[in-house]
Formats: structure tokens, C-alpha cells, sequence
């Protein structure tokens, strides 16, 4: 241990090994105890830092820059219930050969339609 290590009452801070860069968004390679490298990212509106660990070091830099390219454009990953969702759909309208906007875009205008026709009464 050096002296400044001894001398200070917290660990050094690591620096990364690499940091991917697209546009503003960097994102930082970190090499973990065990070996691993460890890409480090927060997603659009979330407040949780993301860790991915890699064996490998040009794969970890390879999904930095994918992800780095796709937070730049602002994409926001699909959740699991969000994917469930989706499947559900399609899988309801599968009888029917109708796509899921063709769905959406004829209940859209059913709404309107129904809401322009005034209350209705019995």
C-alpha cells in the first residue's frame, strides 16, 4: 500500500479501463475483482445504474456502444410486461388477420365516432 492509500480514510476511486462515448452519453468499462469487465449505465428516466458484467473485454465494448447509440437516439428498452403485452395482442387478433394497428386505428375511430354521437340513451 502506498502512502496516500494509508493516509486516506476511504478506498481510491478505480478509473475505468475504457469509456464508450456516443454524442453525450459515455458509458464506462470497469474491471472487476473476479476479472470480468462491467459496463455501467442508467437508462432514459430511470434513476438505478445499470451493471453488466463480460468476460470479455471487446465484447463488454461492443454492447457499451450499442447501448450508448441507442440511449443517444433515445430509445427505452421494451420491459418484460410490455413484451407480454404486446404478445397477448397479437395473439388476440391472430383469428381475425388484422394487425395490431389496424386494431388500434379502428377502435380509435370508433371512439370518436361514439363520442361525437352524444350521450347515448336507453
Amino acid at each position: 500500500m502506498n502512502a496516500i492509500a494509508q493516509t486516506l480514510p476511504f478506498p481510491r476511486r478505480r478509473s475505468p479501463v475504457a469509456v464508450v462515448r456516443d454524442g453525450n452519453v459515455s458509458i464506462p468499462i470497469y474491471l472487476q475483482g473476479d476479472g470480468r469487465y462491467c459496463i455501467i449505465y442508467r437508462e432514459l428516466g430511470e434513476t438505478d445504474r445499470t451493471h453488466r458484467p463480460y468476460k470479455d473485454l471487446a465484447k463488454a465494448k461492443t454492447v457499451a456502444k450499442s447501448t450508448a447509440v441507442r440511449l443517444a437516439a433515445g430509445e427505452q428498452p421494451v420491459t418484460r410486461e410490455q413484451r407480454a403485452q404486446l404478445l397477448l395482442a397479437e395473439t388476440i387478433l391472430e383469428p381475425f388477420g388484422v394487425s395490431l394497428v389496424a386494431a388500434l386505428e379502428e377502435w380509435a375511430a370508433a371512439k370518436r365516432n361514439q363520442s361525437n354521437a352524444g350521450p347515448a340513451y336507453i
